[in-house]
């Protein structure tokens, strides 16, 4: 889609023209920093970038810039530092005009008002031209991902063959997925010193999207696939008394990227959000279960849970939404379809 609107806007001027720049100043510019494209040879840009935690933030962040800069043919940092709100608003209504999705579209923007925020920080610009201009609204009527049924969450669960190690783990992250609605990144980085017992209940404490951290307690299923899993990979000892307790070390990855030849795997290498992806698409294929992703999980949990009356606060809470509409969206008791008056109403 960036290609067509760079074919599209491939002779655009921008309605405010960029002030001229000196040449000495351009040079020694230039010198230092000869485009966007390349954050290490950009001081400022650099500490911007760098400042982010989150690997996915940061790559999503530099390909907006990367972006802005290829649509109005940007060379060097001044010459962005020159960019006023007329800019973005013919960057934002590209993007519309393209067919990108709201969500893509309200992220770049934040990409480049992060960026200019950190530039009036750092005393290199006056203003932040993102600053007023309206992002996409979101549908608060829709959820992209459907709620599975209680059966299929079943079929899912019992194509799981839980006596390999693969298998163990493999339905220990579904069991996550499903009783707390986790994101498949927030999956992917647990670690040791993620997991632990706190006021008598067992909790993670996870990374979530957004570089925060979400302390949540884990029900008694996640626990028992847990201590399977563990169990297999020598986490659960028991001691003199018969007791069992896990011991995991900090930095240990809880899930690995493994096969079912042990040779393949070390329990050093954590698994990538793209093999979880092809588990879940594994046994929902197993399962014979259409239009599914790894969202659904998300979305399941968020039903049930709204379903049984759990709290919207509290269910908001365990699944990290920033905005109570996001999930209230998943709450679908209000839509009685047995009493639609299209069911009453009939011809021929």
């Amino acid at each position: 889609m960036i290609k067509n609107i760079l074919v599209k806007t491939k002779n655009l001027k921008m309605k405010t023209e960029i002030k001229p720049i000196n040449q000495n100043s351009q040079n020694k510019i230039l010198a230092k920093t000869s485009s966007l494209k390349s954050f290490s040879q950009a001081p400022e840009e650099l500490v911007w970038f760098r400042n982010m935690t989150s690997i996915y933030t940061k790559q999503t962040y530099k390909d907006s810039v990367v972006s802005f800069c290829k649509f109005f043919n940007i060379k060097n940092a001044e010459e962005f530092k020159e960019v006023q709100s007329i800019h973005i608003l013919e960057y934002r209504d590209s993007l519309i005009e393209a067919g990108f999705k709201k969500s893509t579209i309200n992220n770049r923007l934040a990409a480049l008002s992060s960026l200019f925020k950190h530039l009036i920080e750092s005393q290199q610009v006056k203003i932040n031209p993102v600053y007023g201009i309206t992002r996409m609204k979101k549908d608060y009527t829709k959820v992209q991902s459907r709620a599975l049924l209680d059966m299929e969450v079943k079929a899912m669960m019992d194509k799981v063959d839980d006596s390999t190690l693969v298998g163990l783990r493999d339905k220990a992250i579904l069991s996550i997925m499903f009783n707390l609605g986790t994101r498949v990144g927030t999956v992917a980085k647990l670690r040791g010193q993620d997991i632990y017992e706190e006021n008598g209940y067992l909790v993670f404490d996870m990374y979530i999207k957004g570089d925060r951290r979400n302390k949540v307690a884990v029900n008694s299923h996640i626990q028992a696939n847990l201590k399977n899993y563990f169990t297999k990979l020598g986490y659960y000892i028991t001691d003199i008394n018969g007791n069992s307790k896990f011991e995991i070390a900090d930095d240990a990855v809880l899930f690995p990227n493994m096969s079912n030849n042990s040779k393949f795997y070390s329990k050093k290498t954590s698994i990538d959000t793209r093999a979880i992806r092809y588990i879940w698409h594994k046994y929902a294929n197993l399962a014979g279960l259409q239009r599914t992703n790894p969202h659904c999980a998300r979305a399941t949990f968020i039903t049930k849970a709204l379903s049984l009356g759990c709290d919207l606060q509290y269910v908001q809470a365990t699944v990290a939404h920033n905005d109570p509409r996001t999930t209230k969206s998943y709450d679908h008791s209000e839509v009685e379809y047995k009493n639609s008056a299209s069911l009453r109403v009939s011809f021929g």
